[in-house]
C-alpha cells in the first residue's frame, strides 16, 4: 500500500504573498491618479497666473488710455486758454487802441544795451507795452529798466517781469576746405510787461 505525505502544510507558511496582481493594480491606479492630479493643479496655477497677466495688461492699457485722455483735455485747456487771451488782447485793443507807437518804438529800441536786441512788441492803449526782450547777460534787465525809466514815454511806468529764460544759440563756422565747428552762444530772454494798472509790490489792485 502506498502512502501519499502531503508535504504542504498550511502550519508551516510564515506568512502571506502580499505581491499579488490586485495589490500591484491598486498601488498603479493610486501613481496615476495622483500624476493626474499633480498636472491638473499645475493647470490651475498656470491659468491662474494667465488671469493674473491679463487683468495686469489690461489695467495698463486702461491707464494708457486714461492718460491719453488726460493729455488730451489738457492741451484743449491750454489752446483754449490761448484763443481766449488772444481775444481778451484784441477786444482791449478795440477798446484802447494804441497810441504813438512809432514814438514809443524808437525810444524802447533806444534803451536796449549794445548786447541787447528786441524779440517782439506789444502796445496798447497810451502808455501799455508788451515785449521780448534779448541779452548775453542777466544783469542786462537793470540796465534796460534804468534805461526805460529815462525814456519820456515810459517815464514813472510801472514794469512787471514776466519770465527770464536762458536760452542758447548755435552758430556754425568753417568753409568746404576746413572742419565745421559748432559755437554755442547763451543767451537770456526777458519778458516785460509796463501798464498804469500794475500794482506795486505788496499793495492792492
Amino acid at each position: 500500500m502506498t502512502q501519499q505525505i502531503n508535504l504542504i502544510d498550511a502550519t508551516l507558511r510564515q506568512g502571506r504573498d502580499w505581491a499579488n496582481g490586485v495589490v500591484v493594480l491598486s498601488a498603479l491606479v493610486v501613481g496615476c491618479l495622483a500624476v493626474a492630479a499633480h498636472g491638473m493643479y499645475e493647470e490651475w496655477q498656470w491659468k491662474q497666473a494667465s488671469m493674473q497677466v491679463a487683468a495686469a495688461d489690461a489695467a495698463r492699457e486702461a491707464s494708457g488710455a486714461a492718460m491719453q485722455q488726460v493729455s488730451a483735455q489738457v492741451a484743449q485747456l491750454q489752446a483754449q486758454i490761448a484763443a481766449d487771451d488772444q481775444m481778451r488782447r484784441a477786444a482791449a485793443a478795440m477798446v484802447d487802441p494804441p497810441q504813438n507807437c512809432v514814438a514809443r518804438f524808437e525810444q524802447l529800441v533806444g534803451a536796449l544795451a549794445p548786447n541787447m536786441w528786441m524779440q517782439s512788441v506789444e502796445f496798447a492803449g497810451a502808455r501799455g507795452v508788451h515785449m521780448l526782450v534779448n541779452g548775453l547777460r542777466q544783469s542786462d534787465l537793470a540796465h534796460y529798466a534804468d534805461g526805460l525809466s529815462a525814456a519820456k514815454a515810459f517815464a514813472g511806468l510801472p514794469i512787471e517781469i514776466l519770465s527770464i529764460e536762458r536760452k542758447e544759440l548755435s552758430e556754425s563756422s568753417g568753409g568746404l576746405d576746413s572742419e565745421v565747428k559748432t559755437k554755442i552762444l547763451p543767451y537770456y530772454a526777458f519778458e516785460l510787461r509796463g501798464s498804469d494798472s500794475i500794482a506795486p509790490v505788496g499793495g492792492t489792485p
